[in-house]
């Protein structure tokens, strides 16, 4: 009779030498295998022969110097579970039991079968369900689920059950409010591919669909395997060291530990030491100091000084081994460890090695980017990703993933749908950065200006002065005059940088070069459906002592030469525009024209190199040329629209004048209020052990608050909102009040920002009813309805069926609603027809009443009235089916249902 099942080898790198062995025992029991008694040892023969080679050798060492066959199947079992599961420490595993919570995208059932997983070490013994309970609901991530579980006692199955039931049925609401909202003037959520017309209001970043969610959920718990907490191992490829063959050892004594690091270190040397990752040794002549780095979740990482020992000598890529010294003795690693000067090097390449061949995959060390054409190609790409590093036995953190997000950083640049643009904090750190006082650190700050170059517009010109401080034979001497000008002007234009957008081998292609005396630059941009030129990318580079004898004329053809040999990617085997500000080369570089025999040798050899091109050129209008002089150019497009550009600069320059208040006013005038100076030096001196509330009440609101009041440069601070004088408190309310986004809107920003006592009645009175409405129009079954919505009662209105939505049926429509309710102050609306008429302006104009357009792209401005048409909408399709109501019924009953229904905003 054959036997039931199989028994794989033993895998120390992947299996658990526990569930291993309760495997076999399994397999003893199923296959009537018997206890090993007297001469009969038949469980240890099986055990030696099914464990696999390489486990064998381990054990036989373990076993020495006696082997394996004399000892009982019982002392062969505890060997192995001493040696690879050895026992943990138990602060160690509780710390990360109790730091255990819910990643994002996982799912209530595996989170609680993590934590069992995690508690199976932290023998809590008879509290275990209570352990399990409490860490189930401190780790949701659901804050309403959360909430409904602290309201009543549980054991650890009925908190689990609710959780699963909470999760389950908000999941299916979810999917039901999806499926049955009308779409009102909105597009699809769509590819990077696809491209959004002038007029259309679709958001920029669309959230992910539940189906996405799914998908997306559904393949990560498919690679289970790739996000397991044990460590992986690389298969198939090695790291290899080697030192010089003249090499002498070196040996560094260990490094004190503070004591308040002792433990959590200890933690680390056992982990690092179970997990196969190094091992104690006795003796050796290399031995590293070791550098302990606390990290933000309370554990410590620990990492080798090689440069003080190894680096010096080393030489790749053979390998030796690796000691280090410690306070505990001495530990070799049997993994790759940091700090070895060639380690990025090693694993860089194990990583192209590992994804080579993958679409849409980059990867640099550590850090690996995914993405597609669509949310579909997407998920299909990150599946083969997970498959590529499941194969390889490489390990993600899931807490450490992002899936499908709108934007990343990455090595320094923000990259997203629209495009990759330098991070702010990179520009904020130049932009603050003092004036080099020496050639070490001139060289450090163009470092980190040139890295963003590809931002920047002729950056080469702007940078000539520190060229010139770089060069041989030259003292460095900082001229305020042109060095101070040149690095603002860098400053300047990184912090003025477009965005660039991802290149689309659809769209045409501009290349738009320029010379100064200094140097060339050239920009490659995208022209789009909409008549909009975006960057792809700039470069620029600085003229040699030779080029910068060349004539002009050369100097802007050498600029196209720069551009075209920099962007041979993007324009070789393609057609595309050349563009230059220079009149002379339309001729000279004319694709389907003779290179004149009189033009420069230079110049004719440079036509010879673009004949190889398909190409366009043309003559770059004057009103978008930008001056020679690298200094005076800002890194802007041209726009064909000048009125349009003149529009928006006003606009930022209202809003960017300065702000509302400053530090320093706020300080000035808490200085001159009586009650609040009285309340900033009790705060900073302590509060009266018997204040007499009656006699002082007004100062009761502070003292109620007294300790959650601070003082920050001479500002009163209540948690993190400042305290507003009387004086400056109407000031306050008119910069909240500018966008009229409601009482309830008004209230939530000023409680995230200033606070005085009185504000939200304040806040009231500063909104009183109809002086804002949102309008917008709604067709239903070919007619029209105007809506018009209160911002601040909600109080919808609806006219209609209307034949017409001319300005004049428009304006007669208007009459009759503010017949009854009075003139508004303000009319809120979209670009559409009727808004943009002049006899609509006129009767607005006359009745003293603000037109205010929302943006193109940005519908959520006129909220108000699209979402009161989309329910519109829906109750008009919902009652159709009754044949006993007339339209106009119809709208009045759901006038009537709407108007005495409890709003969630106004109540």
């Amino acid at each position: 009779m054959p036997n039931l099942g199989k028994i794989e080898e033993f895998d120390p790198t992947s299996t658990n030498i526990n569930r291993y062995l309760e495997h076999l025992e399994q397999y003893f029991i199923a296959n009537g295998v018997p206890a090993d008694t007297g001469e009969r040892f038949k469980r240890r023969a099986t055990l030696i022969s099914v464990i696999g080679s390489k486990a064998y050798d381990v054990l036989s060492d373990l076993c020495s110097p006696e082997a394996p066959s004399e000892k009982t199947y019982d002392d062969l079992a505890t060997i192995l579970k001493d040696f690879f599961a050895p026992k943990k420490l138990l602060i160690a595993e509780r710390y990360r039991f109790h730091n255990c919570i819910q990643l994002e995208g996982e799912s209530v059932t595996t989170f609680a079968a993590k934590l069992k997983h995690l508690a199976s070490t932290c023998n809590f013994g008879t509290h275990l369900n209570e352990a399990l309970r409490d860490r189930l609901v401190c780790g949701l991530r659901n804050k309403e689920i959360q909430k409904k579980l602290l309201t009543e006692e549980h054991n650890f199955y009925e908190a689990l059950k609710k959780a699963l039931g909470a999760e389950a049925a908000e999941t299916d609401v979810a999917a039901f409010s999806r499926k049955d909202a009308t779409p009102v003037n909105k597009l699809d959520s769509v590819g990077r591919q696809t491209y959004r017309p002038r007029r259309t209001r679709r958001p920029p970043y669309p959230s992910l669909t539940p189906e996405v969610k799914s998908q997306l959920h559904n393949t990560v718990q498919c690679h289970s395997n790739v996000f397991k907490p044990d460590l992986g191992t690389t298969q198939g490829i090695t790291a290899k060291l080697e030192m010089k063959p003249d090499a002498q050892p070196k040996f560094c004594k260990a490094r004190p530990v503070p004591y308040a690091l002792q433990e959590a270190v200890d933690a680390e040397y056992h982990r690092l030491e179970s997990e196969g990752i190094m091992e104690k040794v006795e003796f050796s002549q290399w031995a590293t100091p070791m550098v302990h780095v606390p990290m933000a979740d309370g554990t410590t990482r620990s990492c080798g000084d090689y440069a003080v020992t190894v680096n010096p000598q080393l030489n790749v890529p053979h390998q030796q081994f690796v000691t280090i010294s410690t306070y505990r003795g001495l530990y070799r690693y049997k993994r790759l460890p940091f700090g070895i000067a060639s380690s990025p090097a090693i694993f860089q390449r194990t990583m192209d090695i590992i994804l080579q061949g993958l679409e849409y995959v980059a990867a640099i060390q550590d850090d690996i980017l995914t993405t597609g054409k669509d949310d579909e190609q997407h998920i299909q790409n990150l599946n083969t990703v997970l498959n590529r590093l499941d194969s390889y036995g490489l390990r993600l953190q899931l807490n450490k993933c992002k899936f499908m997000q709108r934007s990343v950083t990455y090595m320094g640049c923000v990259i997203s749908v629209e495009g990759i643009s330098p991070t702010k904090d990179k520009v904020e750190a130049i932009k603050k950065a003092p004036h080099p006082e020496n050639c070490t650190q001139l060289r450090a700050f163009l470092g980190m200006i040139n890295y963003h170059g590809k931002f920047i517009r002729n950056l080469s010109s702007i940078l000539q002065p520190f060229n010139q401080l770089l060069q041989k034979d030259q003292e460095f001497l900082w001229s305020p005059p042109p060095c101070e000008e040149a690095l603002n002007n860098a400053k300047e234009s990184l912090s003025s940088s477009h965005v660039l957008v991802h290149y689309n081998p659809r769209l045409l292609v501009i290349l738009d070069s320029d010379a100064s005396q200094y140097g060339t630059g050239a920009v490659i941009l995208q022209r789009f459906p909409n008549g909009d030129e975006r960057p792809i990318a700039y470069a620029s580079r600085s003229l040699n002592s030779s080029e910068k004898n060349y004539s002009q004329i050369e100097k802007e053809g050498l600029a196209i030469i720069f551009g075209v040999t920099k962007y041979y990617m993007y324009l070789f085997g393609r057609k595309f525009t050349l563009r230059t500000d220079h009149k002379p080369l339309l001729k000279i570089f004319a694709p389907d024209s003779a290179t004149p025999v009189l033009a420069a040798a230079r110049l004719q050899r440079w036509s010879l190199l673009l004949s190889s091109y398909q190409y366009e050129i043309e003559l770059k209008p004057s009103a978008g040329a930008a001056s020679s002089d690298a200094l005076s150019r800002l890194p802007l497009l041209y726009r064909k629209d000048a009125s349009v550009e003149d529009k928006i600069f006003q606009v930022s320059a209202v809003h960017l004048r300065k702000h509302p208040v400053s530090v320093l006013e706020i300080a000035r005038q808490t200085a001159r209020n009586p009650v609040l100076a009285k309340t900033l030096a009790m705060t900073q001196n302590g509060w009266p052990a018997f204040f007499k509330i009656n006699s002082t009440p007004e100062l009761k609101p502070f003292f109620l608050r007294k300790d959650e009041l601070s003082v920050e440069q001479g500002c009163l601070i209540w948690g993190l909102r400042t305290v507003i004088p009387s004086y400056l408190q109407e000031q306050i309310l008119s910069e909240l009040h500018k966008a009229h986004p409601g009482v309830a809107r008004m209230k939530a920003a000023a409680r995230s920002y200033v606070w005085w006592p009185g504000i939200d009645s304040d806040i009231e009175e500063r909104a009183p009813p109809w002086q804002r409405i949102h309008v917008d129009f709604a067709t239903h079954q070919s007619n029209h309805y105007l809506i018009m919505v209160d911002a601040h009662s909600k109080w919808p209105e609806v006219i209609g069926p209307m034949k017409t939505i001319t300005a004049e049926a428009t304006a007669n429509a208007m009459r009759n609603i503010f017949a009854r309710y009075g003139l508004p102050k303000q009319i809120v609306s979209d670009n559409g027809p009727p808004s943009q008429s002049a006899d609509y302006e006129e009767f607005l104009r006359q009745n003293g009443i603000q037109k205010i357009l929302v943006s193109p792209y940005h519908p959520s401005s006129n909220g108000l009235a699209e979402r009161f048409v989309q329910t519109f909408k829906r109750s008009l399709e919902s009652s159709s089916s009754d044949p006993s109501c007339t339209l106009q019924q119809r709208i009045q009953n759901f006038l009537l249902s709407y108007r005495s229904t409890q709003h969630a905003t106004t109540g």
